[in-house]
């Protein structure tokens, strides 16, 4: 089952950004809005796209610099 990472809005309007396991991203969409979200986007994770995060101010993690 392919992974897709999302951002997506919660009721209170703070966005979240996550990944979720599913066969299309229009199951996955559907388990947002079941889950209270408004999703804004769904991309299919790849081998270098796969929740590698790069913040400022964060240390970077040895699996995101092996990527």
């Amino acid at each position: 089952m392919p992974g897709f990472s999302y951002v997506a809005v919660d009721q209170a309007g703070k966005e979240i950004k996550g990944s979720i396991d599913a066969e299309n991203s229009e199951r996955v969409a559907e388990t947002l809005r079941r889950d209270g979200l408004l999703p804004l986007s769904i991309k299919e994770q790849g081998v270098l796209n796969k929740e590698i995060d790069f913040a400022i101010g964060k240390k970077v993690k040895p699996r995101d610099l092996s990527v």
